[in-house]
């Protein structure tokens, strides 16, 4: 309309009589901490302070940065865990179960952001950016990306061959080549997923897949990868390492694996991806 947007008045909150935890000294500092619009300002002697600012009295308390939980399954937090949305509630009552969570065992204990690595918390994390929900940050990769009997195939051992409860709810994704892969990872992309998390080996938590099984091919791992060209620099895998008994999920800078690799992993090593052991991300090429 031609007209000038009216500048949002800046809201200020001071902390002060705190001892400050910076997350780079060991040692604390007596200070206050100035927030400006929800970030921090100034920290340590604050002399001038903007009319209007809220003040809070820490009395001699410590203060530290939010928290980052690196490793968090927000939607999977059900009586079942990894089974409740196949076997014992609706996607509703898991997302409920999730809100209430992240609220009273995550925001309130200090986790203000969260990376979450599987399972469809795409929604609760637009909620909270939207401030409809209140809780930590979120980056989710949404729906986990697996094959037809990988980690997180919970269908019955009984079922046809199609979408079970869980995939229709869209917890896990179910893909079987390819082009699968692809249309699976940018319909996350387009929910707002922060990442692709794709299953290439087995677990201890479902039934079809063996814990040292690799159940993706090279293409499909491949596939995983091209549409974040476009939307992020980050692939996460799970990997089991059988000579320490440890798993891990891994989206680090690569490093040189510490033990031989053989079949498979090799065929990696031999591509353009980077490796780190015993997890490995996928580094997206500029």
């Amino acid at each position: 309309n031609g007209q000038e947007k009216k500048e949002e008045k800046a809201s200020y909150v001071l902390i002060q009589n705190v001892r400050i935890f910076d997350g780079e000294n060991n040692k604390l500092m007596p200070g206050h901490v100035l927030i400006e619009n929800n970030l921090i300002k100034a920290v340590g002697a604050i002399d001038k302070v903007p009319q209007g600012t809220v003040v809070i009295d820490g009395k001699g308390g410590t203060l530290t940065p939010g928290l980052i939980d690196m490793h968090q399954h927000l939607m999977l937090g059900g009586k079942a865990g990894l089974f409740s949305t196949g076997e014992d509630i609706d996607f509703a009552t898991a997302g409920a179960i999730a809100a209430q969570a992240m609220y009273a065992h995550l925001l309130m204990k200090g986790v203000t952001s969260v990376r979450d690595i599987a399972g469809n918390s795409l929604g609760l994390a637009k909620g909270v950016k939207e401030g409809t929900l209140t809780g930590p940050r979120i980056y989710s990769c949404g729906p986990a990306i697996q094959p037809t009997g990988g980690h997180t195939d919970i269908g019955g051992w009984n079922e046809n061959k199609g979408e079970d409860e869980s995939v229709l709810m869209t917890n896990f994704a179910e893909v079987n080549g390819p082009l699968e892969v692809i249309k699976q990872s940018r319909w996350n992309f387009r929910k707002g997923a922060a990442f692709t998390k794709i299953m290439v080996g087995g677990g201890v938590a479902s039934d079809y897949d063996p814990l040292e099984v690799v159940s993706l091919t090279m293409a499909e791992v491949k596939a995983a990868k091209r549409p974040t060209c476009q939307s992020t620099p980050t692939t996460t895998l799970p990997l089991f390492e059988p000579s320490t008994g440890e798993s891990s999920a891994s989206s680090t800078p690569f490093s040189s694996p510490k033990i031989p690799l053989s079949g498979w992993r090799e065929t990696i090593l031999s591509s353009r991806f980077r490796v780190t052991w015993p997890g490995f991300s996928l580094p997206i090429p500029r």
